[in-house]
């Protein structure tokens, strides 16, 4: 009885662990999808900063235009895109066709569509 006992709580587990995992992660982001031109639509931004509509844009070569200056991308490890900017490092999703950037710190976000 006992042995039976373990058994369905081994088999419920596995079955939670599964279902769990099931819808984990977002799908990887492939480049072509971020390549171009991208226009701000909205801030989430405590404070100050730019105002929405300003452009930003992801080149070929990694490299990336953004109003405060040059940057690089790359598709992290975990299907976001990461931009790098000298010390700072920003990662963002791809969703519905809306680009979403997370400030470091999860100070905020910028939400672009592609222009």
């Amino acid at each position: 009885m006992m042995r039976q006992i373990r058994t369905i709580i081994a088999l419920a587990l596995v079955a939670a662990f599964v279902l769990n995992n099931l819808g984990c992660g977002a799908p990887k982001l492939k480049e072509e999808e971020i390549i171009g031109k991208w226009v701000a639509i909205k801030k989430t931004t405590m404070g100050g900063g730019r105002e929405i509509g300003f452009v930003i844009e992801f080149f070929p070569d990694k490299s990336v235009s953004l109003p405060s200056g040059k940057g690089a991308w790359s598709i992290a490890k975990d299907g976001r895109l990461q931009v790098d900017m000298g010390n700072t490092t920003m990662f963002g999703t791809l969703e519905d066709s809306r680009l979403t950037i997370n400030y470091p710190d999860y100070r905020g976000a910028v939400i672009f569509k592609r222009k």
